[in-house]
């Protein structure tokens, strides 16, 4: 987001900091956020919030909507600072041991300690997950007993990296929900990314796919004149190109070797 601030032409105007969504009046064309600021005349809201993000509970019923399924892995994000070793001198590798699967790559060079963005996934049941997801510093601890021995610049990475910049994120997906039409009148809700649709792999598709879904919504508003009702209905109609059968397999697949590498 930094980037893009300093990148477009209209800077960081039009863009509210520490703003998060708390309730959406639909039929009054109103939004509050979290530190008390409404919004009035709001004709459209995208919902770009995550896999828990609140936009979604004003699209679908939480009692219809489907559920996420935990997918047996838990991904662990990390940066590091600068580490003198051919594998990670401007270039990005991979290892994997058939359980644990790290990746690395260059991530700034104006922050020297911040040099190195590395991510690494393993199969563990969803109460141990939550439990790393909280307590970073049991979540490292963790991660140094389990790659002590793997090869350099492995424990060295991990060891560098600060709490504060470690993060584990339980991996989830969830089923293709059916698709209501969009109610004529009132704000207009659509949802991109993991907001929408998290899916399986989970290498990195949910803001990826963010992107994808932007764009594509940005096409079929313009082609549908502004007609911010039709665009989305036609949006949600076309959305899901890919069977929902073949979601659940992915899923499926996922959950199958997580549960054999766990064992």
């Amino acid at each position: 987001m930094n980037r893009y601030v300093s990148l477009h032409p209209l800077g960081s105007q039009g863009i509210q900091w520490n703003h998060r969504i708390v309730h959406i009046d639909r039929m009054s064309h109103q939004v509050s956020f979290n530190n008390g600021h409404t919004v009035t005349g709001v004709d459209l809201i995208i919902g770009a919030d995550g896999i828990n993000g609140l936009v979604r509970s004003f699209k679908y019923d939480p009692l219809t909507d489907t559920p996420l399924n935990y997918l047996g892995i838990l991904v662990v994000l990390g940066i590091t600072g600068r580490i003198d070793h051919f594998l990670i001198k401007d270039r990005v590798f991979q290892t994997m041991d058939g359980c644990f699967r790290l990746f690395a790559m260059p991530f700034s060079k104006s922050k020297p300690e911040q040099s190195i963005m590395w991510q690494l996934s393993f199969p563990v049941n969803l109460t141990l997950a939550t439990q790393l997801s909280r307590d970073p510093e049991m979540l490292k601890q963790m991660l140094l007993e389990k790659c002590a021995d793997w090869h350099s610049p492995i424990p060295e990475m991990i060891e560098k990296t600060q709490l504060d910049l470690l993060m584990g994120i339980p991996a989830f997906d969830r089923d293709v929900v059916s698709l209501p039409d969009s109610k004529k009148d009132g704000i207009q809700i659509a949802l991109v990314g993991d907001a929408a649709h998290p899916m399986s792999p989970f290498k990195g598709q949910g803001a990826n796919q963010a992107l994808l879904d932007a764009v594509d919504l940005a096409d079929i508003i313009a082609q549908n004149n502004l007609d911010l009702h039709a665009a989305i209905n036609q949006s949600m109609c076309g959305s899901i190109k890919i069977p929902a059968s073949l979601f659940r397999r992915c899923s499926r697949l996922i959950k199958a070797v997580a549960c054999r590498r766990s064992t």
